[in-house]
């Protein structure tokens, strides 16, 4: 059964305190961990929807994670951006999703995400699909000046190089 949600769990740890709340974000519904098709019938592990990892920059808060696309199954990378200031409530600011439109049964998972001092987001993940690639690492980018929740097309940074897995 899928686990489909609309909060993500937060925490604010400093000198003696924790805050915790849910932080309410765009429905998404987890994948099913080890769900990623790769050629010769094998399955790549997409860590079952968790934050993979999340970085802090001035007042604002970006992570991302895995989830299943609610219209064709495909695992896509959801990414998320919060404002997070010490002496306020964190908030929803955006997220987006990297998935493929163009290439038949690709999924995207396994994200990391970074963010720069001007506000710039950058991400680097895993691409496979039953046909191929057997897993790509790509990247991809959102800029201050770009629409909220859109991100650049993922670019190969590095090929897998083969039909098959190797030895």
């Amino acid at each position: 059964n899928a686990t489909t949600t609309t909060t993500i769990k937060t925490w604010r740890f400093g000198y003696g305190f924790c805050i915790t709340g849910p932080t309410t974000v765009p429905t998404y519904e987890f994948p099913p961990g080890s769900g990623a098709p790769s050629p010769g019938g094998r399955f790549l592990d997409e860590l079952d929807g968790r934050l993979s990892n999340a970085v802090y920059r001035g007042s604002s808060l970006v992570t991302s994670h895995a989830v299943v696309s609610p219209t064709d199954g495909r695992t896509r990378v959801r990414w998320y951006e919060f404002n997070a200031p010490w002496t306020a409530p964190i908030s929803f600011v955006q997220s987006g999703e990297v998935k493929e439109t163009s290439e038949a049964n690709v999924h995207y998972f396994m994200p990391s995400i970074s963010m720069s001092a001007p506000g710039d987001i950058a991400m680097v993940m895993s691409k496979s699909g039953s046909a191929g690639p057997v897993a790509d690492i790509v990247r991809t980018a959102w800029s201050q000046w770009d629409p909220l929740g859109t991100m650049g097309a993922p670019e190969v940074l590095k090929s897998s190089g083969g039909p098959t897995y190797g030895t």
